[in-house]
């Protein structure tokens, strides 16, 4: 079984978006910036009623537009999508290896 290349990016566009987040991030963000649906169709040359799909829910963008939705807000595809920030809270840090901390003297007496 083969996944074609567009349907493929709209998987990892769903994957890394959880289900649609993207929509009401992409309206936030465009509303945060005083521009409607046609401004932001200019600036990034998606049409204005794809990202009203977009903005409802009612589509996942493939990643070619969400990276094209990114350029008119002035944004990397991480940043709209996310990605450069650390899931849950945890930290982005190195693993901690048991008997490596301070005041561990890794013995087991």
């Amino acid at each position: 079984m083969t996944i074609t290349d567009e349907r493929a990016g709209t998987f990892a566009a769903e994957a890394v978006t959880e289900g649609g987040a993207v929509g009401a991030r992409v309206k936030a963000l465009r509303e945060a910036m005083n521009l409607s649906l046609r401004d932001l169709a200019e600036r990034s040359g998606v049409s204005a009623t794809m990202l009203s799909q977009v903005e409802r829910g009612a589509t996942s963008p493939t990643l070619a537009v969400a990276s094209k939705i990114a350029f008119g807000l002035d944004l990397s595809l991480s940043q709209l999508l996310r990605l450069d920030e650390t899931p849950h809270g945890l930290s982005a840090g190195p693993p901690h290896i048991a008997g490596t901390g301070a005041g561990d003297t890794g013995s087991k007496n």
